[in-house]
């Protein structure tokens, strides 16, 4: 492979880019696939960068990208978008920061990775729905042109999965089969990429070809016939496939090429009109009707699971686990005890949502299993913490997702004649928050840079997630009971109308990177500084 093929006469102005990335650290990314004692597969996780080489490479023609994806190593992955140096270094974002952002060297980040105005590769991703078997590559192609005409005739690539096809050979025993399929269109505007990836999205909906998948959790999970998350610029494609120990071997062949022009994705996947877009929310709605039952029942019984296994852990009451689970299944907050698994070094450990966010500067940074599935793809690591800056978040690339980490529900109890006490209450912690300031004259929260002024809509939710209405009610043998309460509009009101009693953190601005004080020193640390009313967001998501 050389890093950039000499272009034909005839079409020496036409060019695409993509980029190959060779990990230094560790030595191997793709999963490795081998035979335990019992003659069954083990598969063990590829390694996650931590630090490697990234190199631009230039191509003109479909054979040409095949040839690359053919000669891929398990120490290689591929992005399609690209960072602003043709060859550079690649650090985690904690290294690159310690190391004061050295020049030569970028995080593998959508801040340091972006897609060119020029030409690139549209990347699809398919894989069967759970319990069905796979389609042909010539079945997904024509349902993806049925959706989308402008596809048809268009120039691809067809490969199989990094899964599919692994063979025994002191045996000859295929043991997975066909699996998934990848594609890999040419597009004139790789720029366009997550737009038309989006619209591709909408399309098969409306289309027929999206699907509700229930989560262990029993979320609604909205799928079609693609992976609808992979079109971000330093998303990784394990396209090299599994690194297979003897006996056991991959048969997938080489890439097929299908010669045809380059998408115009702007032309040949537009914007979807109103009554495509219309026909696709009606099918999402029709599919989540069905499948509701069925979630309906697996979140309560995974709530259950979930407490149960909070009080083994850590002890407490089991309503109290109950609720925390449900708070993490229905608004995404992980409160306390909530447990996570978060590999520190070289080692998988169970933290407490209370220890990790007492310690940021070990955890900080740190990968973890999904926070609703740790054993999700054999214990695959898909999330990452980010502690410091103004809030302290979990995201997991799974399903894209941020998850809001707190030490604990700040309790208020609720009492006839006393919404004041409770509204004074609830004012003393909001202002404790480091994501929730006073900022033109109302109440704004900051998440990952941006402000989000607060209706009584916004502050429901976010005084719902954090914290634990409750009232009591006697019984009639004289004891009490607690009943929880959403949170009260009456509060809600009177924290919106307070105007400048309120006494927030009052915020200036934010700030995306550090910089020069009017006294002369530099604001680096992330989070706010009292000093200027300045908050900076550094560690964007």
């Amino acid at each position: 492979m050389t890093k950039e093929k000499k272009p034909r006469q005839e079409d020496a102005d036409t060019q695409y880019t993509f980029t190959i990335i060779t990990a230094h650290k560790p030595n191997r990314l793709t999963k490795r696939l081998k035979l335990d004692a019992k003659g069954e597969v083990v598969k063990i996780q590829g390694g996650q960068l931590q630090k490697g080489h990234a190199e631009v490479w230039n191509f003109n023609h479909l054979k040409d990208f095949a040839e690359a994806l053919d000669g891929l190593k398990h120490d290689q992955a591929l992005a399609y978008g690209r960072p602003e140096f043709d060859s550079v270094d690649i650090l985690t974002k904690q290294e690159y920061e310690r190391r004061g952002r050295p020049t030569g060297a970028v995080p593998r980040d959508n801040k340091h990775f972006y897609f060119p105005s020029a030409g690139g590769v549209f990347f699809l991703d398919y894989d069967p729905e759970d319990g069905t078997p796979a389609k042909s590559a010539d079945d997904v192609y024509a349902m993806l042109c049925m959706a989308v005409p402008g596809l048809v005739g268009k120039g691809h690539i067809r490969w199989f999965s990094s899964s599919s096809n692994i063979v025994n050979t002191s045996t000859g025993e295929h043991l997975t089969g066909e699996r998934g399929r990848r594609f890999y269109f040419l597009v004139a505007d790789a720029s366009d990429i997550p737009r038309a990836g989006a619209a591709l999205v909408t399309y098969l909906w409306a289309a027929g070809y999206g699907y509700v998948k229930i989560s262990k959790a029993g979320a609604l999970l909205e799928r079609t016939l693609i992976d609808g998350v992979v079109w971000q610029p330093e998303r990784l494609d394990f396209a090299a496939g599994a690194n297979c120990v003897n006996p056991l071997e991959q048969q997938r062949g080489k890439p097929a090429v299908i010669d045809g022009p380059p998408v115009d994705t702007h032309k040949d996947i537009p914007e979807p009109p109103p009554e495509i877009a219309l026909q696709a929310e009606q099918n999402k709605a029709s599919a989540k009707a069905s499948a509701r039952p069925e979630a309906e029942s697996t979140k309560t019984s995974f709530i259950e699971t979930r407490a149960s296994e909070m009080e083994t852990l850590s002890g407490g009451n089991i309503e109290q686990h109950r609720q925390t689970v449900r708070r993490a299944v229905e608004s995404g907050v992980l409160v306390g005890a909530y447990p996570l698994y978060v590999k520190v070094g070289s080692n998988l450990q169970h933290v407490s949502v209370s220890e990790a966010i007492a310690d940021p500067n070990t955890y900080d940074g740190c990968l973890t299993c999904d926070p609703l599935d740790n054993e999700y793809d054999s214990g695959r690591l898909v999330g990452k913490l980010f502690l410091k800056g103004t809030a302290s978040r979990l995201f997991t690339f799974r399903h894209h997702r941020t998850f809001t980490l707190m030490r604990d529900l700040v309790r208020v109890q609720i009492v006839t004649g006393r919404t004041a006490d409770a509204t004074d209450t609830v004012l003393r912690e909001l202002g404790s928050f480091p994501d929730v300031f006073e900022y033109a004259g109302g109440v704004v929260q900051v998440v990952r840079g941006k402000l989000y002024r607060q209706d009584r809509a916004s502050l429901r939710q976010l005084v719902g997630g954090r914290f634990q209405f409750y009232r009591t009610k006697t019984q009639p043998n004289g004891g009490t009971v607690e009943l929880a309460l959403d949170p009260p509009n009456t509060v809600l009101d009177a924290i919106l109308s307070s105007g400048t009693q309120r006494q927030l953190k009052p915020l200036t601005a934010v700030v995306t990177a550090p910089l020069m004080r009017l006294d002369g020193r530099l604001l680096t640390a992330e989070g706010y500084d009292p000093d200027t009313c300045l908050v900076l967001e550094a560690a964007q998501i």
